[in-house]
């Protein structure tokens, strides 16, 4: 019988539509990440976030398909809002 272990993950994200920061408690066990918790922090409260790590980020997100078409959909979604009134 294998015994199973359980890795647990930490991160805080930043939702910025709505500039408000949450802290989510993962775990992985069994090949399956699990959302522990989901915990909206103070107004205010923003994640800490090294240059190398923004920097890290914007090249995988830059190079990435998905973003890339959610990107210029927004960007249309966006246009039409302003130029229908």
């Amino acid at each position: 019988m294998s015994r199973s272990s359980t890795v647990h993950a930490r991160s805080v994200c930043l939702l910025t539509p709505h500039r408000r920061s949450y802290n989510a408690i993962l775990s992985f066990t069994d090949a399956e990440w699990i959302l522990d918790t989901f915990e909206l922090l103070p107004e205010g409260v923003q994640p800490q976030i090294t240059v190398e790590e923004l920097i890290d980020c914007e090249k995988v997100v830059r190079n990435d398909a998905r973003v890339q078409k959610l990107a210029k959909d927004v960007g249309e979604f966006f246009y039409y809002l302003n130029h229908t009134k």
